[in-house]
């Protein structure tokens, strides 16, 4: 446990010398920010709920590409592995860094939608809806890290970060063309936009979106699981060069 506290301390400390969490906390605030034009509460907070859920996910994935595509790109991963720490303790300290910092982001990114709704006076909130809303946004971002994990096995297989990125934009891509379609809620990367749609329609759905069941979110978790265990075989198994 001690060797995980150490490792989990230095990458905590990469995330706080650098300007990728900053990035980015202000890319999904800029983009929620255009939604405060909404005419009520109900409107800005499903339109800023979904924004964070599709763009944010490029967020989240971009601070995965970069946590554990850098020590490839800047060949500090022999310096790492020389270190009297296990590649298991290297590879959770690194998972866990990127929850620390998924979760802050996304806290203080909905404490900023309420405070910039509230300093513009929009009509028609209550505290069941901020309940609501924080309920979905809360679980988009966690379906979001969940996917996460595939983007931090291909950043390792392909020993950078910009063949991640690359796959991020691509499952976006294929979330939006494959979500609004019956194939949607099988899609692991559209199921937390459909979720938030769900909010968006007071829970009765869309007309022409899939709904989601226990099918979807049993795929979204082995998929989670797929990449986690991905990563920690690629680092365990195979040969560092």
């Amino acid at each position: 446990m001690n060797y995980f506290i150490a490792a989990l301390r230095v990458e905590i400390y990469k995330l706080r010398r650098s300007l990728v969490p900053w990035l980015t906390l202000l890319f999904v605030m800029a983009v929620v920010s255009q939604e405060v034009g909404q005419p009520d509460w109900h409107s800005y907070l499903s339109g800023a709920v979904y924004r964070f859920t599709i763009l944010g996910s490029i967020g989240f994935g971009f601070l995965t590409s970069w946590l554990f595509g850098r020590e490839y790109a800047d060949r500090t991963l022999k310096d790492l592995l020389a270190l009297p720490v296990s590649r298991l303790n290297m590879v959770l300290a690194k998972y866990a860094a990127v929850l620390v910092s998924c979760v802050l982001i996304s806290v203080v990114l909905f404490v900023y939608v309420l405070g910039l709704g509230m300093i513009v006076g929009l009509p028609g909130l209550s505290v069941d809806m901020i309940w609501q809303a924080f309920g979905v946004f809360g679980l988009t971002a966690v379906f979001n890290m969940l996917l996460c994990t595939l983007v931090a096995f291909i950043a390792c297989w392909s020993r950078g970060w910009l063949a991640p990125i690359g796959f991020v934009f691509l499952t976006l891509v294929s979330a939006l063309i494959l979500g609004p379609s019956p194939v949607g809620p099988y899609v692991p990367w559209a199921i937390p936009a459909l979720q938030t749609l769900h909010f968006s329609s007071g829970g009765t759905g869309m007309a022409g979106v899939g709904i989601l069941h226990g099918a979807s979110y049993t795929i979204l978790l082995v998929t989670g699981a797929v990449g986690f265990a991905g990563t920690l075989a690629w680092w365990r198994y195979t040969d560092q060069r």
